[in-house]
């Protein structure tokens, strides 16, 4: 499966599918290429689903000597630097390769370098829910780096048979006879849970990370300190009565620390924030509609400020702003994103016009989760819901996540499904048992 554009709609496994590639032909070494903010996901996909290979991020514009590895991960903006270093490559997968459609542009020209580069029989894919933005021009330079472009008579053939519209349902037939895969979610529905839920790991901006672990330091330093004087206040003796000593000083003034925990959470989502644009930004490109929650307000503000046309739930509008917002998401083509507080708008609306969902920020229980996705996994929904939860690396993120999903499994096996009251100060709890690990 070599020189093939895969162009499944989001969340439908593009990059499992090409690891899937890799592992079956054994195409390895092989290279990555990927906007920035998606190197950490790829790593964590190749890890996940080629557990006996290596994956390494490769980062910084001045090469360096990479170790020996399975799969490199790299990004458009460093690419040109690293194509002369890249060598022996067996597969080359471009994940959102609309990021190719300008070939006059650095990353294009490099990308197509680095395609050179590899024997005929290499393995050669892209990725890209939205190959096409507005002009099927943006296919040549996709075609090309798969060494595909030939079969279409070149780029000028390409762009005089296919400039107007009434050529572009043979476009269609030629690609999927040739180089193109695309499913839709409503083609392949029957094979999907009614609700999923993915992951978006990316790295956050150095400037808030180091706001970040500054204030991650102070509380882990005070909840340290605090554990201690509560293992020597009980009068511990051992190793285990000093840890059942701390950890119940911890559990049982849980809610003094929220307000840091809740600054931690605050930062972790600014650090991610250019990140997540990116995301929002090409999920934009696949015109398909998208429900984004958050937990503070100045994130919700932001988001619907810049992508949703104002449109936004928040605790603080009217019923008729609120109703309006709803039936112009609902009934509006053009309106592709809607903004909404966790609390406000986690229960009782529907907005079922989206079968995507965005968690910028998490709520404290799985709960909380489940409930705000199902303002899209509802009745009148007819797609399966993807649940998109964006993590910041090396944050708390990580860690409400981890707990969420163990909470999420043992709600799950009760048979009522019900949740205790304190759930959510059980996950704090939680939370602060392991920074104050950290601190040990």
């Amino acid at each position: 499966m070599s020189g093939v554009l895969i162009a499944d709609e989001m969340g439908l496994g593009k990059s499992v599918q090409a690891l899937a590639v890799l592992a079956a032909t054994n195409a390895f070494p092989a290279a990555v290429v990927c906007p920035a903010s998606l190197k950490l996901n790829w790593a964590r996909e190749a890890r996940s689903w080629l557990p006996n290979r290596t994956a390494v991020i490769v980062d910084g514009v001045r090469p360096y000597e990479l170790p020996i590895a399975d799969v490199y991960i790299l990004n458009y903006d460093i690419l040109d630097a690293w194509v002369d270093s890249l060598d022996g490559i067996s597969a080359l997968i471009f994940d959102e390769s609309h990021y190719l459609k300008n070939g006059a542009t650095q990353r294009t020209k490099a990308a197509i370098r680095l395609s050179d580069r590899l024997r005929d029989d290499a393995i050669r894919l892209c990725l890209s829910g939205t190959p096409v933005v507005n002009h099927p021009d943006e296919l040549i330079t996709q075609l090309r780096v798969l060494h595909r472009l030939d079969e279409f008579g070149g780029a000028r053939q390409f762009r005089r048979r296919y400039a107007g519209q009434s050529n572009l349902p043979e476009l269609n037939r030629r690609l999927r006879a040739s180089a193109y895969l695309r499913r839709r979610k409503i083609d392949v529905l029957t094979e999907l849970p009614p609700k999923r839920w993915a992951t978006i790991i990316v790295e956050g901006e150095p400037s808030v990370m180091q706001e970040y672990r500054k204030a991650e330091r102070d509380i882990v330093t005070f909840l340290a300190e605090k554990a201690r004087q509560a293992a020597l206040d009980a009068g511990a003796t051992d190793a285990e009565a000093s840890r059942c000593a701390w950890e119940q000083s911890i559990r049982t003034s849980a809610a003094e620390h929220l307000v840091a925990v809740s600054a931690l959470k605050r930062l972790a989502a600014e650090a991610k924030q250019k990140a997540i644009d990116v995301w929002i930004e090409n999920f934009i490109a696949s015109e398909s509609k998208l429900v984004i929650f958050a937990h503070h307000r100045q994130h919700v503000d932001r988001l619907a400020d810049k992508f949703a046309g104002q449109l936004r739930i928040t605790g603080g509008i009217t019923g008729a702003s609120r109703q309006a917002s709803i039936d112009a998401f609902q009934n509006d083509p053009s309106q592709q994103v809607i903004v909404c507080s966790i609390k406000a708008a986690g229960v009782g609306l529907t907005l079922t016009a989206a079968s995507d969902v965005l968690f910028v920020e998490q709520d404290w229980t799985p709960a909380g989760m489940d409930q705000a996705a199902d303002r899209c996994h509802r009745i009148g929904q007819e797609d399966s819901v993807t649940a998109w939860v964006a993590i910041c690396a090396d944050t708390i993120d990580e860690d409400i996540a981890d707990l969420i999903t163990a909470k999420r499994m043992i709600v799950d096996a009760a048979t009522d499904g019900a949740q205790t009251d304190d759930e959510s100060n059980s996950i704090l709890a939680d939370l602060l048992i392991r920074l104050t690990q950290r601190g040990l």
